[in-house]
């Protein structure tokens, strides 16, 4: 099964410090604001200087910068600096507070979930082959423009879509320099 949520599809909203697009969560018929869920993946936007983080008590996170660079500091004591398309993890209960303006990719996820995210560079005119035999593979497109050919028909990506995949085999061919944003999630 592959489900594609393209970008004119996603639904915006505002939080305290800016805007967040959610893109996936499971099970499908969970409430983000009841925590009734396994994971779920979004962007966020930060439109101020400082931010405070939701709580997320109960869970683990891992960002990923798309644009812009953060200090990021915990329980008021460690402080992490996170630049572009480099995951970090950490504990969804710690008070976080952040300073700088940027575009992030979030993964939140109960402990009995791995998650795992990685970054697909690809250039103009490169092919990769992506395999889903875990439980889920998401794929996001940060950038450029690929298409997916799964044996039965070619699907053309543009950026801010997003894939789910279930045990297919893909290819992806970059028709522009592409950054694909893959998450492996395993339960």
């Amino acid at each position: 099964m592959m489900q594609i949520i393209k970008y004119n599809q996603q639904q915006t909203a505002n939080w305290s410090g800016g805007t967040t697009t959610p893109l996936f969560i499971f099970p499908v018929d969970a409430d983000y604001a009841k925590r009734d869920f396994l994971f779920r993946m979004s962007t966020a936007t930060v439109e101020t200087d400082s931010s405070t983080f939701t709580d997320l008590t109960g869970y683990q996170r891992i960002i990923m910068l798309l644009h812009g660079q953060l200090s990021i500091t915990h329980n008021n004591e460690v402080t992490h600096y996170l630049k572009p398309l480099i995951s970090y993890l950490f504990d969804g209960a710690w008070k976080t507070t952040a300073i700088g303006k940027v575009t992030d990719f979030n993964v939140m996820f109960k402990p009995e979930v791995k998650a795992h995210v990685d970054v697909v560079l690809l250039s103009a005119n490169q092919s990769t082959q992506i395999l889903a035999s875990t439980d889920f593979i998401c794929l996001y497109l940060a950038k450029g423009k690929i298409s997916i050919n799964d044996n039965q028909q070619i699907i053309n990506l543009t950026e801010k879509d997003f894939v789910v995949l279930d045990g297919e085999l893909l290819n992806l061919d970059a028709t522009a320099e592409s950054i694909i944003i893959k998450v492996t999630i395993q339960f």
